[in-house]
């Protein structure tokens, strides 16, 4: 017979089913995407006042046929969608703030839709804030001193805007599009010589930080390998640098074990119990001494008058001219004086957690800073040193008193019983902190907390470096949080110092006394002079 063209059914056996059932898989076939056109990729970056916005597409010389901007408006129970514009550029406004914008592309009538985030502000050009000078000194005095002016600040690393604020700001203002040109601004509007910062974001440093200032004449470095790293940057018509270290602050956990050698023969004279009890304090507090932070120091040393007078805007007269938008103006004698001189500047931020609030973790880590000083200025007669950053420490910790007295004694009560520290810590450098020396005690101001607490961030000068002038801290930072204003839960502080080249005038003086804090920068009783910087349209 001629087989049937009807298909058998399948046979049954152990790896047949006749029929489908509820285990088999269905597998689709591979679906090949189509080509991708020029404008299926539309993004919208994030948008800011007064910043011009185009959508981002693959090809930038092409237009759609179309475009429409619109603006989320709630109104009643929904949410409707404005026109604000029909070009292929759009300017957010004042209006925009806090609000989301839509844009529509269409191509042969194919539309193309996104969406952006909430438009932010853009920021405003910082007010100036007064300096305050040593009460004998006058212009005609510092005009006869080289001087420079530093400033520090803690920009606030972008990991930490997570935390902490929520309620204390708008949301938008802790966005890092509206944080790094209002850092910046604040930055620029000093106009420094030399500026240390801490909580740099190593991720924003290559993209931002180091274009930005080799664009304003400066030049740095950075330390460290994560959200808060260390960074310097000087001026190059000003200053040349001979050098740089990065400095590991986790050296404090060999220099502990290196004590704990040296003092090992009364160890082992004690009995077993009080050994392993003290080891067992040992391990512990010597893994709190890690903390991957590293600290940053330059020697610098100062170039050609030429170059420096070119630098500036300079006046030859000592009227207060807008040279500089938030200080003084330098002149030209300012500016030549000092050739080849070189000073150390180091910066650095120690560490401090919820986990370890324990004192003797940063009181070891500044000893172990200024021991590295000690090594690198190693047959430098009367060293010029400028310590400047966040030593998360008032002005009544141990940390302050090392700094400034030079020692702690292994008996004070911050180290009192500690196992990593069996031994009086000695400054090589005793220093005075240009705040206190101007101002004559250490300022407040509030940061997360509702109450004000003392500052946390110095500037320590060595005997050879003089500061002659400081800003303060506003009046109004004692009111209200400065995360909105500033972009950070710190404080600046800028000051003038001056390099010594004929004393006049009574000495600075050497504060070595604790002192009260204070409340508001115009404490009362203090003889201070006042100079406010003039007003200058935005650059």
């Amino acid at each position: 017979d001629l087989p049937s063209s009807k298909p058998q059914p399948h046979a049954i056996g152990k790896h047949h089913r006749r029929s489908p059932s509820a285990q088999d898989v269905y597998v689709r076939p591979r679906h090949r995407p189509p080509p991708l056109d020029l404008f299926e990729i539309v993004r919208l970056p994030q948008p800011v006042v007064g910043v011009q916005l185009h959508p981002e597409i693959a090809d930038p010389s092409k237009r759609p046929d179309s475009i429409v901007w619109s603006r989320k408006v709630p109104q009643e129970s929904k949410i409707m969608w404005k026109c604000v514009c029909d070009s292929w550029e759009y300017t957010p406004t004042p209006q925009d703030v806090g609000c989301v914008l839509r844009v529509t592309l269409r191509v042969n009538e194919k539309p193309y839709v996104d969406i952006s985030n909430p438009v932010i502000p853009h920021p405003t050009t910082p007010s100036p804030r007064p300096w305050k000078h040593l009460p004998y000194r006058t212009p005609s005095m510092d005009s006869n001193q080289d001087k420079f002016r530093l400033l520090t600040w803690n920009t606030l690393a972008d990991a930490a805007t997570r935390n902490g604020f929520k309620g204390k700001c708008p949301g938008w203002a802790l966005q890092w599009p509206y944080r790094k040109d209002n850092l910046l601004k604040h930055i620029k509007g000093y106009d420094a010589d030399i500026i240390c910062m801490q909580e740099v974001d190593k991720k924003y440093w290559n993209s931002h930080w180091s274009l930005s200032f080799q664009s304003l004449g400066y030049d740095g470095e950075y330390g460290g390998s994560s959200s808060y790293g260390c960074a310097i940057f000087y001026r190059t018509s000003v200053f040349r640098k001979v050098k740089h270290h990065v400095f590991s602050l986790d050296t404090a956990v060999q220099w502990a074990r290196k004590m704990r050698q040296l003092n090992a023969r009364g160890l082992n004279r004690s009995n077993k119990q009080m050994r392993e009890r003290f080891e067992k304090r040992f391990e512990e507090e010597s893994r709190m001494l890690k903390c991957s932070r590293r600290a940053l120091i330059f020697e610098l040393e100062r170039v050609s008058p030429e170059a420096s007078v070119a630098s500036h805007s300079i006046h030859s007269s000592l009227e207060l001219v807008p040279c500089t938008p938030m200080g003084p103006p330098r002149t030209p004698s300012e500016m030549k004086r000092g050739r080849g001189e070189r000073v150390f500047i180091a910066t650095v931020h120690l560490y401090k957690s919820d986990a370890r609030p324990f004192p003797f973790v940063r009181l070891l880590q500044a000893h172990m800073l200024m021991e590295e000083l000690k090594r690198i200025t190693h047959g430098v007669p009367n060293a010029r040193i400028l310590v400047a950053g966040d030593f998360n420490s008032g002005p009544q910790s141990s940390i302050y008193r090392y700094m400034q007295n030079g020692i702690v004694r292994k008996d004070d009560a911050d180290v009192k019983g500690c196992s990593v520290i069996p031994c009086d810590l000695r400054n090589p450098y005793p220093m005075n902190s240009a705040y206190r020396t101007i101002l004559g005690v250490e300022q407040r101001y509030r940061r997360k907390k509702s109450q004000q607490t003392p500052v946390v961030e110095y500037v320590w000068c060595s005997e050879q470096l003089s500061p002659v002038g400081v800003v303060p801290i506003p009046v109004e930072s004692a009111d209200k949080f400065a995360v909105e204003k500033l972009s950070s839960d710190h404080q600046p502080l800028v000051v003038d110092i001056a390099l010594p080249t004929a004393r006049r005038g009574p000495p600075a003086p050497l504060l070595t006394t604790p002192a009260p804090l204070l409340t508001t920068p115009n404490a009362p009783g203090l003889n201070i002079q006042l100079t406010k910087a003039p007003p200058t349209s935005p650059a």
